[in-house]
């Protein structure tokens, strides 16, 4: 399945629809945008100021994944993320922007996504935790799913800390 998001004139995602491929095909078997996008306009008419954008649903933080989540065929990578409602697309990047989560945030402008100030632990670290991030402390938190005891990621000793 082909995905197309409708953009508002604030370049803000509105919806996203999902297309079967079979309509983006040209002559020569090829999927062209532009198909996907005449399809759309065929089931919604002039959509003007709007306007329709193809997203991929496998692509995050400027990859391709399989479905399978490991990484695949990265000339399939589309406009950095994946659209969703309430998503920005930026022209410059081509890409679309996922709302920010918290004002500390910054945006990469590899992958078009957010990032926190303190590194996100590593996934070694993250077996049976609940992870957030904590805003007004400025640090990652987690509760053990095994014994729901509550922990403070520490970012110079990179190791987790028990709230007492």
């Amino acid at each position: 399945m082909a995905h197309f998001a409708r953009v508002n004139t604030s370049n803000i995602v509105v919806r996203v629809d999902a297309v079967d491929n079979s309509v983006m095909l040209d002559e020569n078997g090829v999927e062209q945008e532009s198909l996907g996008i005449a399809h759309q306009n065929s089931i919604y008419g002039d959509i003007s100021p709007d306007r329709w954008i193809q997203t991929s649903y496998n692509t995050d933080g400027g990859k391709y994944y399989n479905q399978d989540g490991t990484e695949g065929d990265q000339s399939k990578a589309l406009r950095k993320n994946y659209a969703a409602v309430d998503s920005t697309y930026d022209e410059a990047k081509d890409a679309f922007i996922k709302p920010k989560p918290f004002d500390s945030w910054v945006l990469n402008d590899v992958s078009c996504s957010w990032e926190a100030p303190i590194t996100i632990p590593p996934e070694n670290q993250l077996i049976n935790k609940e992870l957030h991030w904590d805003e007004v402390n400025q640090r990652w938190v987690a509760k053990d799913t095994t014994n729901d005891v509550n922990y403070n990621w520490n970012s110079t000793t990179l190791s987790w800390e028990e709230v007492i």
